[in-house]
């Protein structure tokens, strides 16, 4: 029986990202039963917070990671992605 693979865990994600994925998954949901334009303007709205946040986070991430690790390190963590 074939094992199928985890995806890889992505360290910047945290809570309050996790929540905003939930309420746009959500409202996403909502947009699409009630076809109402307002529905998807909120969903635009919370979909391109979403993705503003991640970029953030993730950018922020890396940096800290960059900051606080050695020259070797870095070359670890830039093969390993």
């Amino acid at each position: 029986v074939p094992v199928a693979e985890s995806k890889p865990v992505k360290l910047w994600l945290n809570g309050e990202i996790e929540d905003f994925l939930k309420k746009r998954h959500r409202s996403y949901q909502i947009a699409v039963f009630t076809k109402s334009d307002q529905k998807w303007m909120e969903y635009r709205t919370l979909r391109n917070q979403v993705i503003s946040r991640l970029i953030s986070s993730e950018k922020s991430f890396y940096f800290n990671l960059i900051q606080n690790s050695s020259s070797q390190d870095i070359s670890e963590i830039i093969k390993s992605n």
